[in-house]
């Protein structure tokens, strides 16, 4: 979530890639992704991304930041929790809904 916020402020918005690149991409990303050399890096990179991107654009942008302060400050739960109790909705409901969204 870390990465994917810092990239959500970096980069520009561009189109959902749609259910060719849907299927690689809609998977949150390990911490080995992001740790691994090369491609599986910069694709732990763009999971991240998107879905940040999906909670901005779905619930909106101070809410991404409020999940991100729950789920990366001082004495944080788990992902699963902070998203829990920032979206209203489980993790694998979370994420149902974003590979929905990522299909266009």
């Amino acid at each position: 979530l870390t990465e994917g916020v810092a990239d959500y402020v970096a980069r520009p918005a561009t189109a959902v890639p749609g259910q060719q690149r849907a299927a690689e991409l809609a998977r949150l990303p390990s911490d080995t992704d992001l740790q691994t050399a090369g491609a599986a890096r910069s694709l732990g990179y763009d999971r991240a991304w998107w879905f940040s991107r999906y909670i901005a654009d779905r619930y909106g942008p101070g809410t991404l930041r409020e999940l991100y302060l729950r789920a990366a400050g001082p004495g944080h739960p788990d992902v699963a929790t902070a998203v829990r109790d920032t979206l209203g909705a489980g993790i694998d409901e979370v994420v149902v809904q974003w590979r929905q969204w990522m299909n266009g």
